[in-house]
């Protein structure tokens, strides 16, 4: 319990905001403008319990593993969709400059 409880996400309209950890503590700001993918991913005990990670990969960062994880989703196309939509309306503002 203490670890989900260390476990935050949040969004404004352009950056997703991620932290987490009990002892070590990372918090990580990624640009909607540099998402490349993300990725919905669901094992066998996860689903057993209905829950999801999403997954997200920036460009350009170098890193083999995604950027952020987010963990223990119970709606993540929810969070895809609301993600995707936006990063579009985003691109779309810096467009318009």
């Amino acid at each position: 319990l203490l670890a989900f409880n260390s476990i935050k996400y949040s969004m404004d309209d352009k950056t997703i905001y991620a932290e987490r950890g009990i002892i070590y503590f990372r918090r990580v700001a990624i640009p909607l403008d540099q998402i490349t993918d993300i990725t919905l991913v669901q094992g066998l005990v996860m689903r057993y319990f209905n829950i999801w990670t999403l997954q997200i990969q920036t460009a350009g960062r170098g890193y083999a593993f995604p950027e952020a994880v987010l963990i223990c989703l119970q709606n993540p196309e929810q969070i895809r969709d609301e993600i995707i939509n936006t990063r579009e309306t985003y691109i779309k503002s810096l467009k318009s400059i």
